[in-house]
């Protein structure tokens, strides 16, 4: 339900019932003035392929009410900070997955919105696009609450100061990535698949985090064993 959460608080989607208050404004009854507060980057960017970069970024800095001439700033300060000087005549599909990103982030902050919000910012990148994104998000971070969304933990851990986490529409912990750590890593569970005459199965047993010591020592014997296709080990949240 992140996806859904994150278009309704961007102004995208009208919610089925209850209330969102964005910095005062509220995004049912007022969605325009939520939507100049709020800048959003869909997991696929909002693209418009056949434009050239520059002048998409124009007409996205139009779309809240810019006026012209703060457009123009705009759009020569968010080239120059997302590394998109080069490519302002480019056509936006003839670039790559890293570029068409830069281009959508870029959209998202060039009204200078409160709140910037990331669907999956890292969809489709190589490791190398991964760190550069990374990297602008930092340059951003001084100048706007950011709000990433990911099924990415190790990416996220790197990104955000706080963590929210989901399941089924609710919020079920929040907190640092070292406090999430000390309420919830409790418990390990080990699946292995393991090659039968029938086909493969998976076996499963739990271990306390204090036993990790000999999780790691049964994983390594169990990788060496013959007919072992896999083994995942999980962490299972036990709060309380």
């Amino acid at each position: 339900g992140k996806t859904t959460a994150l278009r309704i608080l961007a102004g995208d989607l009208r919610p089925s019932a209850g209330s969102l208050i964005v910095d005062g404004s509220d995004a049912i009854r007022d969605p325009i003035a939520v939507r100049r507060l709020v800048g959003f980057l869909p997991e696929q960017p909002p693209l418009y392929p056949d434009m050239a970069v520059g002048n998409y970024l124009r007409f996205a800095g139009r779309l809240p009410g810019m006026a012209p001439a703060d457009v123009e700033r705009r759009v020569g300060d968010v080239e120059e900070l997302m590394g998109l000087k080069a490519v302002t005549r480019e056509i936006i599909r003839h670039l790559s997955a890293g570029y068409r990103q830069r281009v959508g982030l870029a959209q998202a902050v060039i009204h200078e919105p409160e709140l910037l919000i990331l669907d999956e910012p890292a969809h489709d990148l190589d490791p190398a696009q991964i760190a550069e994104m990374r990297a602008l998000l930092g340059a951003l971070r001084d100048h706007h609450t950011i709000l990433v969304s990911s099924h990415n933990l190790p990416e996220i851990s790197q990104t955000c100061d706080q963590l929210l986490v989901l399941d089924g529409g609710e919020i079920i912990a929040s907190g640092s990535e070292a406090e999430l750590a000390a309420r919830w890593l409790d418990t390990f569970r080990i699946e292995v698949t393991i090659r039968l005459p029938d086909g493969g199965r998976e076996m499963e047993f739990d271990a306390d985090a204090a036993a990790m010591p000999p999780v790691a020592a049964a994983i390594a014997a169990l990788r060496s064993m013959d007919g072992v296709l896999g083994i995942k080990a999980m962490a299972v949240p036990q709060e309380g």
